[in-house]
């Protein structure tokens, strides 16, 4: 009789712990979002040849980790926009630290975050005022801040571009996107 406590004690452990672990798949594996949203240039010359507000997408992978421990944030991030025979299209990737404050989300089922990164950025500039076309990749960066709620997320930015034959495609994004 021992045995079958003993057998039903280590079978319990056993589904405790498969159970356990199925729950803790997406600290396991990590995090990630996608996201679709409006980008707006600041720089009036930008706008001039990219309009005033342009499609913006993007998508995050947070790496697993401890719970309580910050973990890096990889992204990739795309914009776009034309007007007037001119464009401007920006590709950047990068990794970010996001922040948000503990049992917030807990007791309310919606997590406040804010975070910054830092990245490498692919700006593609047309000018047709001036007939320049050009090229520039380097650094940049964002700062952010957005609401998660179960699957969705509500996120503002604002990205420091790299400054391009002259213009400067920096600018305030606000995306709306879906947790995985």
């Amino acid at each position: 009789m021992k045995n079958v406590y003993t057998l039903v004690a280590v079978a319990g452990l056993a589904l405790t712990a498969v159970a356990s672990a199925h729950a803790q798949v997406p600290s396991i594996l990590g995090s990630g979002d996608i996201k679709v949203g409006i980008f707006n240039p600041t720089n009036s010359d930008t706008k001039h040849i990219s309009n005033s507000s342009q499609i913006s997408v993007g998508a995050d992978y947070t790496t697993p980790g401890l719970p309580g421990v910050m973990r890096p944030t990889f992204y990739g991030d795309y914009q776009a926009g034309s007007k007037n025979g001119g464009h401007v299209n920006v590709v950047g990737i990068g990794v970010a630290q996001k922040w948000s404050p503990p049992l917030v989300g807990t007791i309310t089922h919606v997590s406040p975050y804010a975070g910054i990164g830092v990245g490498a950025y692919r700006v593609d500039i047309k000018n047709p005022a001036t007939g320049e076309s050009g090229t520039n990749t380097t650094v940049g960066g964002k700062v952010f801040a957005g609401l998660s709620f179960s699957r969705w997320i509500l996120e503002a930015n604002y990205q420091l571009l790299p400054k391009t034959k002259g213009i400067n495609p920096s600018g305030i994004g606000v995306q709306v996107g879906l947790k995985f």
